[in-house]
């Protein structure tokens, strides 16, 4: 990881994200605004399962990995959570707006982590495979689409936002918590989703999900908090609203 290629993909990849949502930030007519969310969704999930077309179409064989099929790691979650939330009818709901505030939160650092320490790379330093190249792009896109949750006008960022976050966090532990028992049931060897049950870096034992989490969880926490001191005047801050109105945010 950190060679010339990986670098320039990190520059070159944040460039055109922050250019894009530059750009977005400009269209103001709903319509648009949707088909910019459900083009990203659409493209984020098309790079995610194009392994599956380029194996069959190099080799005559094409193979279903399990993170295709399953939400095994975070950011599979994300991108299917990505495909719901872009094509839910009404984008004005509770339902919506606790969706989108997880995904947005989550699927940036989700490509975050994966643009800088990325475990394909770690594989393929060089980029050599289609597998690691999709990886990169579907990631991107994904981040690019759920930023513009926010550029969008979609998500409203105050401390608020960490009551659905943490909800979709303990929503993410439970499910890898299934994914892990599904394959003990049915005696799939061992797998470790959601890296509940050993490290997501060899040789860094305790940068597990639990670690993970806790840090991302702490991250949003603090974001939140700083962005309210400078976006809302005093008296209009978290600490000053009562409990209901502080729901009433959600």
């Amino acid at each position: 990881m950190f060679n010339v290629s990986h670098i320039i993909y990190i520059i070159v990849s944040l460039a055109v994200t922050a250019g894009a949502l530059t750009g977005f930030h400009y269209i103001k007519n709903q319509r648009w605004k949707d088909f910019v969310l459900k083009t990203c969704a659409l493209l984020t999930f098309v790079l995610h399962i194009s392994i599956m077309w380029v194996d069959f179409f190099t080799t005559g064989e094409a193979m279903a990995f399990d993170n295709i099929l399953l939400p095994v790691y975070f950011c599979n979650l994300c991108m299917y959570l990505f495909m719901v939330v872009a094509f839910m009818p009404n984008k004005h709901g509770r339902a919506f707006r606790i969706l989108a505030t997880f995904l947005a939160y989550g699927a940036f650092f989700g490509g975050m982590i994966t643009l800088f320490a990325s475990e394909y790379l770690m594989n393929d330093p060089y980029m050599e495979s289609y597998e690691t190249v999709k990886s990169l792009f579907s990631h991107s896109v994904m981040m690019l689409g759920c930023l513009y949750l926010f550029v969008g006008g979609y998500v409203k960022i105050g401390v608020a936002n960490i009551i659905p976050f943490l909800g979709g966090m303990i929503a993410s532990l439970a499910l890898g918590i299934v994914i892990n028992l599904l394959y003990y049931v049915f005696d799939l060897g061992d797998r470790n989703a959601m890296y509940l049950q050993g490290t997501a870096m060899e040789g860094v034992e305790f940068l597990n999900g639990y670690f993970i989490g806790g840090l991302i969880l702490v991250l949003v926490f603090a974001f939140v908090v700083i962005f309210e001191q400078f976006a809302k005047k005093k008296g209009e801050r978290w600490y000053n609203k009562s409990f209901k109105e502080f729901l009433a945010e959600i």
